[in-house]
């Protein structure tokens, strides 16, 4: 049995792989994207749906009923069915930055808590 570590036994040098990847590709640049997408969809979960379900469970207030309605006939459409119609829309407001894979999923779980 072999008492070399495993990733020498693998027949390449892992190091010389892993300096490539951090300087050849901008890999803590994505980190740091997927970290603020992540955060600014958590945040923006935690606070935009509290409010819409406290204020469709205890306000009264005229268009409740067809909001709550909207609310609930958009529970019953895929995700996935509207992901391209998205895509397009965002598109054509030229929005290619952050905001435009965090804004479809603040929406997402606003229907929940009402």
């Amino acid at each position: 049995m072999s008492k070399k570590p495993p990733l020498q036994n693998l027949g390449f040098k892992w190091w010389e792989h892993v300096t490539e990847l951090f300087t050849q590709y901008p890999i803590l640049k994505w980190y740091w994207n997927t970290f603020a997408s992540t955060a600014i969809v958590v945040i923006g979960n935690l606070l935009f749906p509290t409010m819409a379900g406290y204020a469709l469970a205890k306000l009264r207030f005229p268009g409740k009923k067809l909001i709550f309605t909207c609310m609930l006939t958009s529970m019953m459409v895929s995700f996935q069915l509207t992901l391209i119609q998205m895509y397009i829309q965002l598109a054509k407001l030229n929005l290619h930055t952050i905001w435009a894979i965090t804004l479809p999923f603040l929406s997402q779980t606003m229907f929940l808590l009402s």
